[in-house]
């Protein structure tokens, strides 16, 4: 029987007399299995990383579904996708360590129910976690002691792939977006310092958020414009606020924003 085929078969029983019986007819299909192939990985040199396969099938059969499991290094699973219907076939895993070895495997399933799989597909994570900046303060106490305190809160946001360039920024120029939405929350006033190089320049119509806040007390969103001026606004339920920075050009700038009570600041410098 060749694949890619469609036969129906009986069944004929004789006695010793040479009587028969005959079985209802049964229809079945033959067809190859499908063929999944993970794209090249090598090195991943960031936090996360989004894994893509391709599938194929001799018959040209769809799809029916795949899902990707993700191993650590002693093949114990440690993370799962959902099952999905759509091609690509992708996802996105996060939290890897550096200097470690994962592996990756997908499984997908024909429309005619077969089932292939890639195996466990190893590749290894290497990336330098950016530098940290500590605010620490100092003060005398008697018998010439010295007190020091400090408070660090470190916030590691995700992406959906980006690297680190020099190992203390990331491109977005691409794209790619960062989210950070664990590990902090603010509740009144405060101060945001941003370092932001080449950023995309807007204008009345062709309109690009460079940063985004949400809270519960309203939305703010950072853009540049074609002014050379920082714009931000404040949505707080479809009320509108605007503010603009001094006219600041070049290709690296600080951009300060800043909450105080219901009013806003923002402060932008060129970084020499």
């Amino acid at each position: 029987m060749l694949n890619g085929n469609e036969y129906k078969i009986e069944i004929t029983v004789y006695n010793e007399s040479d009587q028969s019986a005959t079985s209802d007819t049964e229809i079945f299909q033959t067809s190859t299995r499908p063929i999944i192939t993970v794209s090249i990985i090598g090195t991943i040199n960031s936090f996360s990383y989004n894994f893509s396969a391709t599938y194929t099938q001799a018959e040209n059969e769809p799809l029916r579904n795949y899902i990707i499991y993700l191993y650590n290094a002693d093949k114990n699973m440690i993370g799962q996708s959902n099952i999905k219907t759509i091609l690509p076939m992708e996802h996105l895993f996060s939290g890897f360590e550096p200097e470690k070895i994962y592996y990756i495997e997908f499984q997908a399933t024909s429309s005619k129910g077969l089932t292939s799989t890639t195996g466990l597909v190893e590749f290894d994570v290497f990336y330098l976690r950016p530098k940290m900046n500590i605010n620490l303060e100092a003060k005398n106490i008697h018998n010439a002691g010295i007190e020091l305190s400090w408070y660090i809160v470190q916030i590691i946001g995700e992406t959906d792939g980006s690297q680190f360039i020099n190992n203390e920024k990331i491109d977005t120029t691409d794209g790619t977006k960062v989210n950070f939405d664990e590990g902090f929350e603010i509740e009144d006033n405060f101060t945001l310092k941003l370092w932001i190089e080449q950023p995309y320049q807007s204008n009345v119509v062709d309109q690009v958020d460079l940063v985004k806040l949400n809270g519960v007390n309203g939305t703010l969103y950072l853009q540049y414009w074609d002014d050379d001026k920082f714009h931000m606004w404040k949505d707080v339920d479809g009320l509108k606020s605007h503010w603009v920075s001094d006219k600041t050009s070049g290709n690296s700038f600080y951009v300060f924003i800043q909450q105080v009570g219901k009013d806003m600041n923002i402060i932008s410098e060129v970084n020499i």
